[in-house]
């Protein structure tokens, strides 16, 4: 394969620094450069997380990044508090994307500081909003690279579990994305921090005829590469709705075999980011 090397520019990420936030609800993937520097935030640990997970009769049917946030130190709690809150508030969209899923509960995870009590109240209001407002809440997971805990809420009462510490390597074996059973509150874990700590990821775009944001989601190549037909099969029903679907990955044996339409590799260089073969 000829490589026909584009250099990425990185104009998302020197916006991210000024706002400290982006909401991948409203944001639009006007190039192919802006579509795998959004790839390549998703894939950074320095990037902080809110998703959502979608159950349908114990079972995840679809996952989907709302936002990427940038910390700086507790600037971000002061100055973007506003932001962070409209981003994550936009029900419409989030109970739009249960009725296209046909899901009947959800998870909410922010992948965060543990032990802040500035964080810890915003995170008991986000619980509170969403319980109220987006139907079949089942639990608000705040987890980091090494600890985690959880916020409920029963009879109206806010329950928040203690933080608890995990061993290295304890969850990463967990290897299912689609059609995976989730029994309990620990299997929410093991998803979440086995794609958390890995590093190797292609990330799925899904946008709507104008190429508005509609979910991103982030899946190891192993995971795809093995479960590879039945992810392309679960991501062909979206076009029966007019969505768009974006595949960006580094991973050549992914790109060359995906029978998505758009699709870029891209490839890491001295730290610079190059498009190596894709276009839409």
């Amino acid at each position: 394969m000829k490589k026909e090397i584009k250099l990425v520019p990185k104009k998302l990420r020197k916006n991210l620094r000024k706002q400290t936030y982006i909401n991948l609800n409203h944001i639009q993937i006007s190039s192919s450069e802006k579509l795998v520097e959004l790839g390549q935030m998703i894939n950074n640990s320095i990037y902080n997380f809110f998703r959502i997970i979608y159950i349908k009769n114990n079972i995840i049917i679809g996952e989907n990044i709302i936002n990427i946030s940038y910390i700086i130190c507790h600037q971000y709690f002061k100055s973007d508090i506003n932001a962070r809150i409209k981003s994550e508030r936009c029900v419409y969209k989030l109970a739009n994307q249960m009725q296209l899923l046909k899901a009947d509960s959800y998870y909410i995870i922010h992948s965060s500081s543990i032990g802040n009590d500035i964080v810890l109240k915003e995170y008991i209001n986000t619980t509170k909003f969403f319980n109220d407002n987006l139907k079949g809440f089942r639990g608000h997971l705040i987890i980091n690279s090494n600890s985690y805990y959880w916020i409920n809420i029963k009879d109206k009462n806010i329950m928040i579990s203690k933080i608890k510490h995990i061993k290295q390597g304890r969850y990463l074996r967990y290897s299912k994305f689609i059609k995976n059973k989730i029994n309990n509150k620990k299997d929410v874990l093991k998803l979440v921090y086995s794609k958390q700590n890995n590093k190797d990821n292609s990330i799925i775009i899904i946008t709507n005829y104008e190429n508005i944001m509609y979910m991103a989601i982030d899946i190891p190549n192993k995971i795809y590469s093995k479960e590879k037909k039945k992810i392309e099969k679960y991501l062909k029903a979206f076009y029966t709705y007019n969505l768009k679907v974006f595949l960006i990955t580094k991973d050549c044996n992914i790109f060359n075999k995906s029978i998505i339409e758009n699709k870029i590799i891209y490839e890491e260089i001295n730290g610079e980011t190059y498009i190596i073969e894709g276009e839409f």
